[in-house]
């Protein structure tokens, strides 16, 4: 039995009211705390026909003494409430906290639930799981006219919250129109990628991400409208490997291109993972395609941009480097869509920039011609003091080696390659070296593999 017990000297008949209660178990007595007597007090204050101004007032009064119990339930013992299990002290706890929300107006009710929802954590929760109890109540008053207006409003707050499918059925009404979507189906939905989507909703703050493991958390479920509104902003963005397929590259030597700024990134998402919008990438292209020169004649040295690299010992950035700043031509094998392989170029017309872009200098092809060696041996005789290495342009990475031309020279006139003196002798290279080794000319001796070179001193 609840009861409210109050001091002897607020109550103008305690003498009678003790005799009413000699034969009471006083064990089974709850004394009620003024607290829990909110929605008691104004039930009483309505049947007086005093008015508390609020939204309750515009409920008849059996719905208002309803939704106020039902719903404090589901505040004060959660969404699995039984309601034919819960005391009656219990039942007077809920109402007091359903009334507290309930009477500040239907907005808070809302701001409640929602943040229930919030409160669930990370993942990916139903509306059942978050207020079973109040939904299962309310779902049942669907024969009571005077429940209309409020099970519409929790309704419309479940449409616009939780991704409903079309012709489900929440508190007895049917949806017609799915309004907000999950981020796997929105994706789906509306052709954008999935990663760049939860990227985007990161951005926004309408999901987040705990932890390592990395679970979503949905502050807000993405509508209709904001799905349309990042198609729309996403639409010519490629993730990395689209972005190298859709230029013909490998996904390294794009990342490449963009720490040297030959290629613009729109963005990053997780882990750096970098995503380009279209029209960047055709402008790449695009200043390739401006190198082009369709009245060019085809040159027998003509390779595509990829396998100029080896042969002209530069790397990928450095050739696209020399390309542009001296003004190299191009020819395309393709079409209207190029792709950066379908560029070719003379491998000469590179060993002759790589020459002049550093005062003085040549190529170790170059070089290797003048000596009548390979590039091997050229790049050997200057780690070991032999020829100078030219001084290097700052974009320049260690694999474009330029000689000075005057070491070449200088050494040209001291040394002579075995085959350079065969030639001259007219003479067969391997018997030539034979002889001069058994009349004891020795070769320069320098580290590596290299061609035999001799000193002209010793040969003449």
């Amino acid at each position: 039995m609840l009861i409210e017990v109050p001091p002897p000297s607020h109550h103008k008949h305690s003498y009678d009211f003790a005799r009413m209660v000699d034969n009471m178990d006083m064990g089974n007595i709850q004394i009620v705390t003024e607290g829990a007597r909110s929605l008691e007090r104004y039930l009483l204050g309505r049947l007086d026909g005093i008015s508390m101004g609020c939204w309750l007032d515009t409920l008849d009064f059996h719905v208002a003494a309803q939704l106020c119990e039902n719903f404090g339930l589901l505040l004060t013992r959660g969404p699995k409430a039984s309601r034919t299990e819960t005391t009656e002290r219990q039942w007077l706890e809920a109402g007091a906290a359903g009334y507290d929300v309930l009477r500040n107006g239907p907005d808070q009710m809302v701001a409640a639930l929602e943040e229930l929802r919030m409160k669930a954590g990370p993942g990916c929760h139903t509306y059942g799981a978050i207020a079973g109890s109040f939904l299962t109540w309310l779902s049942q008053r669907e024969d009571d006219a005077a429940f209309n207006d409020i099970r519409q409003r929790v309704f419309d707050y479940i449409l616009r919250t939780y991704p409903v499918l079309v012709g489900s059925t929440v508190l007895r009404i049917r949806c017609e129109r799915q309004r907000v979507y999950s981020l796997r189906k929105g994706a789906k939905a509306y052709g954008i990628d999935e990663r760049m989507l939860r990227h985007k909703l990161l951005e926004r703050g309408d999901i987040s991400k705990s932890g390592k493991s990395g679970a979503i958390t949905y502050r807000r479920y993405p509508s209709r409208e904001t799905l349309q509104q990042l198609a729309d902003e996403t639409n010519g963005l490629l993730r990395g490997f689209d972005a190298a397929d859709y230029l013909g590259l490998d996904i390294h030597l794009l990342r490449t291109f963009v720490v040297e700024r030959l290629v613009k990134k729109a963005g990053e998402m997780a882990r750096n993972a970098p995503y380009f919008q279209r029209e960047d990438l055709d402008a790449f292209l695009g200043r390739l395609c401006r190198q082009t020169r369709p009245e060019l004649e085809p040159a027998n040295d003509e390779v595509s941009l990829i396998a100029a690299t080896p042969v002209c010992q530069c790397s990928t950035v450095e050739l696209l480097h020399l390309i542009f700043e001296h003004d190299i031509p191009l020819r395309c094998a393709a079409g209207v869509s190029p792709r950066f392989d379908d560029f070719l170029i003379s491998v000469e017309r590179v060993k002759t920039a790589i020459g002049q872009s550093s005062a003085g200098a040549i190529s170790m092809s170059e070089a290797a011609g003048k000596l009548g060696v390979d590039t091997a041996t050229i790049r050997n005789l200057v780690n070991a003091g032999y020829l100078s290495a030219a001084p290097k342009t700052e974009r320049s990475s260690e694999r474009w080696l330029v000689v000075d031309e005057a070491s070449v020279t200088a050494f040209g006139e001291q040394y002579i390659s075995a085959a350079d003196l065969a030639r001259e002798l007219r003479r067969d290279t391997a018997n030539l070296c034979r002889e001069l080794y058994k009349n004891g000319v020795e070769p320069l001796v320098f580290n590596g593999n290299n061609r035999i070179i001799f000193r002209r001193r010793d040969v003449n």
